[in-house]
């Protein structure tokens, strides 16, 4: 089990991630920039914790705290469970995956894969090769589902002043591919 928190926040948003453990084997952390997007934004595999996160950076000198005063980075951070220890060591740079999107309203790990929508576009992300693919989407997303090798995107043409709903299928190969 995993953990995120936000209370040893430091002034370059970095926060700890915990993993701990439910078997008698060692606990640990590490430094991630940014948190988890929300609790569909963690996968882990045999030897590593792949989690997608959203930093805020102030982009404002004004001391206002509004989000129209930050800017947006989300990313793909993958990090090797032997990395986690009592120190709480930073996750190295080339462990992130910055997302190529900025306005990503929901994420869902599914077959190997990181599936995103937001503002009109949908993204898959192959976990093994880190390959992003960028789809059109004539909607906002607002929810993905895993359903057997394909996930089902909902939303809406008009971000909720409509009350159509409008749904996409995308395979990801029984494979995971």
């Amino acid at each position: 089990d995993y953990a995120a928190s936000d209370s040893e926040e430091t002034e370059a948003n970095t926060n700890l991630l915990y993993r701990l453990s439910l078997d008698g084997t060692s606990s640990g952390a590490v430094r991630v920039e940014g948190e988890p997007f929300d609790q569909f934004s963690l996968s882990e595999s045999e030897n590593e914790l792949s989690v997608f996160i959203t930093a805020y950076h102030e982009t404002s000198n004004s001391g206002y705290r509004s989000y129209e005063f930050y800017e947006v980075d989300q990313a793909l951070v993958r990090v090797p469970v032997s990395d986690f220890d009592e120190n709480g060591t930073e996750v190295s740079a080339d462990r992130y995956l910055l997302m190529p999107d900025h306005d990503i309203y929901k994420a869902r790990f599914h077959n190997n894969h990181l599936v995103y929508g937001g503002y009109e576009s949908i993204g898959v992300v192959d976990l093994e090769s880190g390959n992003i693919t960028q789809l059109d989407s004539p909607f906002y997303t607002y929810r993905i589902e895993p359903a057997g090798d394909r996930v089902m995107i909902f939303g809406s043409d008009n971000w909720g002043w409509d009350p159509s709903l409008s749904m996409a299928s995308i395979s990801l190969g029984q494979d995971g591919s």
